[in-house]
């Protein structure tokens, strides 16, 4: 009998972070439909995960921010600041949405892959603080007309929203 802790450590020398499995559920057989196929109706839905860890609480806004995010989009409960996005319940779909999610608080321009480089609350609010500052520093002296494109990516992004609804 292989371990779900064995399976998992196998799949992150081999896949990348985004494709492993948050949860794996382990059953005799698969539940077939009479012409052969999987019976998706029949698959039993994983159980939400229940994380016994030492309250690790937001700091700073970027963190609080973040955090408030985070437990809007995953399932899982008792969320801590230092929990691996991919590992609580995060998987590729739902780093797009987040992206969207943090453009709209923040009016940046994320990308799904800083989400990978920094899978925690903690390192991604440095890595957001510094994406503003720098933004913000190397905005100053500078007139530019902004507005047009900030709004076109508003409306992007909440068209590809809208999509995944």
């Amino acid at each position: 009998s292989i371990s779900e802790r064995k399976l998992l450590n196998d799949f992150k020398k081999i896949l990348p972070v985004s494709m492993i499995p948050s949860q794996i559920v382990f059953m005799d057989q698969m539940p077939l439909t009479s012409s052969g196929k999987t019976d998706r109706k029949k698959l039993p839905k994983p159980q939400k995960r229940i994380l016994n860890k030492t309250d690790i609480k937001p700091e700073t806004i970027y963190e609080n921010e973040l955090f408030c995010l985070w437990n809007k989009l995953l399932s899982a409960q008792n969320i801590q600041i230092t929990d691996n996005f991919y590992d609580i319940g995060g998987n590729s779909l739902l780093a797009i949405e987040l992206s969207m999610l943090i453009a709209e608080t923040f009016s940046i321009d994320p990308d799904v892959i800083s989400l990978m480089e920094y899978p925690t609350i903690k390192d991604y609010a440095i890595y957001l603080e510094n994406k503003i500052n720098f933004k913000r520093n190397s905005a100053v002296g500078f007139t530019t007309n902004n507005n047009s494109r900030s709004e076109s990516m508003r409306r992007r992004f909440a068209q590809n929203r809208n999509r995944l609804q």
